[in-house]
């Protein structure tokens, strides 16, 4: 599960809910919940829907890739 899957049910938010926030279609929000977020200016853009919480937070580390791509 991804940072920002977890922190969205942490929040109790629908993909819906986040997607209103940053203007974005629901569809953008799963899709980067299923490849996780790499870079910073996504997830910069990302932590608007989490006030509260560091845009660091919800970075992926490499290492974290390579244990979900060997499931």
């Amino acid at each position: 599960m991804t940072k920002l899957k977890e922190l969205r049910e942490a929040h109790g938010l629908k993909l819906r809910d986040i997607a209103t926030i940053l203007k974005i279609c629901p569809g953008t929000v799963g899709r980067m919940e299923k490849l996780g977020i790499k870079k910073p200016e996504t997830a910069i853009n990302y932590a608007k829907a989490f006030p509260g919480h560091s845009w660091i937070e919800l970075l992926e580390k490499p290492e974290e890739k390579e244990q979900q791509l060997k499931r």
